[in-house]
């Protein structure tokens, strides 16, 4: 891809009763990115039907109204401090109380507490899309008192607790830009309460960076937390077939300033 032209790849992976698609559109050097899906109802996910391509009131084909909804913080304690975050729910998620969902946790660009500028919009507007599957989306936030791992952990049982969510790893994603790229891929391959690298997901299955930053000063966690290359180094040699357990997903702008880095992003790739 020469800098400058529109990004675009589409593959898939196979979950135990659907097939879901992920579609990564626009030029990864805009920060724009979405997340898109196409399953079968199961009585658990809500499927949108075809006919919503029909116009309907004036709407253009294939949009419907967004009516996806930011719940007022919520919170989480850590060996006495409080961590806030924010979720999405989906167009009819009041109403639809028969349905659960499946769940991405968007992990701060910074690697604390910062995102995209209007991430919470452009999300919405791609859950308003038909191309894209109903979700709930969690925007957690961390700080230096604690590992990322545990507070992401003691959320994600949070969610799993509040909300109708499909609480199993498959239907789990870790996804971030930049520090959260790294962090994603950190949130998966390792044991949250040990560190551990681990050959098969036992929180997150889905993992995906944008413009990850893996190696650079400006990532809080790497000294602690460790190397992703090398993570995924060892995991190789214990089982080169560990791989199959997850599905992964890597992009960054051609020339980015960390792609070219040593073990990051075009050395992972």
């Amino acid at each position: 891809v020469q800098e400058g032209e529109q990004n675009e790849k589409e593959t898939s992976f196979d979950c135990p009763d659907r097939r879901i698609n992920l579609h990564c559109h626009d030029s990864i050097t805009h920060g724009r990115s979405g997340i898109a899906g196409k399953y079968p109802g199961d009585g658990r996910l809500q499927c949108r039907k075809q006919n919503r391509r029909r116009h309907r009131n004036g709407r253009r084909r294939g949009r419907r109204s967004s009516t996806a909804r930011t719940v007022p913080a919520d919170s989480a304690d850590v060996n006495g401090t409080t961590y806030e975050y924010s979720v999405i729910t989906p167009d009819g998620y009041e109403e639809n109380t028969e349905y659960s969902y499946p769940v991405v946790y968007l992990l701060p660009e910074n690697g604390y507490d910062s995102w995209p500028e209007n991430i919470q919009d452009e999300l919405t507007e791609i859950m308003a899309s038909d191309q894209s599957m109903d979700m709930i989306i969690v925007l957690p936030t961390f700080d230096e008192n604690n590992d990322f791992r545990t507070v992401l952990q003691t959320v994600t049982e949070n969610v799993d607790a509040d909300y109708r969510t499909l609480a199993s790893p498959e239907y789990r994603a870790a996804v971030g830009v930049g520090v959260g790229g790294y962090m994603a891929y950190i949130a998966g391959l390792t044991d949250a309460e040990t560190g551990t690298p681990q050959t098969s997901p036992s929180a997150y299955k889905i993992l995906a960076s944008i413009r990850g930053d893996f190696v650079s000063d400006s990532n809080p966690w790497h000294e602690t937390c460790g190397d992703v290359y090398d993570i995924l180094s060892s995991l190789h040699d214990s089982d080169d077939s560990f791989y199959e357990n997850y599905y992964t997903y890597m992009d960054t702008p051609v020339n980015d300033e960390y792609a070219n880095m040593s073990h990051s992003t075009n050395d992972l790739g």
